[in-house]
């Protein structure tokens, strides 16, 4: 049982989730008031494909669709007029912020000068490595006789023997043949253990052995990229797209609460319904 004191922590709590769902309901309920308002309709063929849609997504067919939504106390037209309400919705935040926001170069350029940290281009490095497969059929003694033999490599790469030449005697795989050339690889595309071996590397220095699930690597960096900022015109498109959805949001949440001031809101948060009613006028012919 909760004490006094924990039950005082989470009805506050309580209150908070409800009112939260409670401001969602009515911020639905106006969108969707002011898509009437403004004539918006849609059509039963376009509330067909979504349902369809999600069928396909969820791997379902009518007959599923229609238990899943009768254990939730739904039936497939009250589903499909909240999905006609969805859109309804979307077609409104469209319409309603269509020419509000605009992203000039000026704006975006000052976002790229103070957030330059975030347009670091990837780490990148050019490798070779050597590997030795250790498929788990292989039993304990021939686990001991690869290790062995990958040590043997390391010893002669460290005393001079060329890298590529090793490579293609002894690494076990596709590499082989190009002596162990993996090209140029991003910070990010490898497996962690491969990876902060060879990040740790200095240019032309070879690695001792590296251990991951496909086996014993010996690795060798043949060139370290310089990191840098990328160019303004490489992330242009990214930063306005990011500032739009800012500035959208903004401008979407100050129409909501505009909204929210005009309505007449007749509020319940354990009420299945939230009624929106024009403002109470003066007139006795008033009525609720």
């Amino acid at each position: 049982n909760l004490s006094k004191s924990d039950q005082s922590l989470e009805i506050p709590k309580e209150k908070e989730i409800l009112q939260k769902a409670l401001d969602i309901l009515i911020e639905e309920r106006l969108i969707v008031q002011e898509g009437k308002k403004l004539g918006m309709k849609v059509e039963d063929e376009k509330v067909q494909l979504a349902v369809d849609d999600i069928k396909k997504q969820n791997n379902v067919n009518d007959k599923i669709l229609e238990e899943m939504l009768s254990r939730d106390g739904m039936t497939i037209e009250e589903y499909k007029n909240k999905i006609r309400e969805q859109i309804t919705m979307s077609q409104v935040r469209k319409y309603i912020m269509r020419g509000k926001v605009n992203i000039s170069e000026g704006m975006s350029r000052s976002y790229y000068n103070k957030h330059q940290d975030e347009f670091i281009d990837i780490p990148r490095i050019k490798l070779k490595h050597i590997l030795f497969l250790m498929p788990k059929s292989l039993n304990a003694s021939q686990r001991i006789i690869k290790r062995k033999k990958a040590k043997d490599v390391v010893k002669q790469i460290k005393a001079g023997a060329d890298f590529e030449s090793i490579a293609k005697i002894y690494s076990e795989d596709d590499s082989a043949s190009s002596g162990g050339d993996l090209g140029i690889l991003s910070r990010g595309k490898m497996l962690k253990e491969f990876e902060d071996a060879a990040f740790s590397l200095k240019e032309g220095e070879v690695s001792s052995i590296v251990e991951t699930s496909y086996g014993l690597h010996i690795i060798k960096v043949e060139k370290i990229f310089p990191v840098k900022v990328l160019s303004f015109k490489k992330v242009r498109k990214k930063i306005e797209s990011l500032l739009y959805n800012q500035e959208v949001q903004k401008k979407y949440l100050e129409w909501i609460e505009e909204m929210k001031k005009t309505a007449y809101l007749e509020r319940s948060l354990f009420g299945k319904k939230i009624f929106l009613k024009a403002p109470p006028q003066r007139s006795s012919r008033y009525s609720n």
